[in-house]
């Protein structure tokens, strides 16, 4: 569908945090605590990237790690979009 590869280049940057054992859940009252459902939707945004060839920055490591990414990601492109 060309709506969801539109609707990405509206963005500079896009960054993704695959579901892994160092993503622990919040139990936040706002995300779901079922595990079974993060699995899902952790393969469905896996799908998109993949099939709309999305390009997207991986996050992985603990959450100052992550921002730490984020961080040098837009420091080395001034926040321009960039293809990874």
């Amino acid at each position: 569908n060309d709506n969801v590869s539109t609707h990405c280049l509206k963005y500079t940057h896009l960054f993704h945090i695959p579901l892994t054992d160092e993503v622990k859940l919040e139990i936040d009252g706002v995300r779901s605590p079922d595990e079974e459902y993060r699995k899902r939707i952790d393969d469905i945004q896996k799908k998109i990237i993949l099939t709309y060839k999305i390009p997207v920055h991986i996050l992985k490591g603990t959450v100052e790690e992550r921002l730490e990414t984020i961080k040098e990601v837009l420091e080395k492109t001034n926040g321009v979009r960039t293809i990874v």
